[in-house]
C-alpha cells in the first residue's frame, strides 16, 4: 500500500508526495500556502485517482490500449 507523506519544501510551503510500496516517489504535488489546503488536495487526489482515466497527450497509442472516451488504459 502506497502512502501519502505531507511535508514543508525549501520555501517552507506545504507539498505532498505520493511513494509507492517500496518508498519511491511516484509523484509530487503543487505547492500549497497551508496545511488544511494541502490535506485538502490529498483528499482529492484520494477520490479521484481510482476512477480517473489516463489522457495521454504524447500521440497516438496502439488500438488495443483506446477506451472511446479519450482515455486509455495503460499497462
Amino acid at each position: 500500500m502506497g502512502v501519502f507523506e505531507l511535508y514543508r519544501d525549501g520555501d517552507a510551503k506545504f507539498r505532498f508526495r505520493i511513494l509507492d510500496d517500496n518508498g519511491a516517489i511516484v509523484a509530487v504535488s503543487a505547492e500549497h500556502e497551508d496545511k488544511a489546503a494541502a490535506i485538502a488536495a490529498i483528499n482529492t487526489a484520494r477520490d479521484c485517482a481510482a476512477t480517473s482515466r489516463v489522457l495521454d497527450l504524447c500521440g497516438a497509442q496502439p488500438e488495443h490500449l483506446a477506451v472511446g472516451d479519450g482515455g486509455y488504459f495503460l499497462g
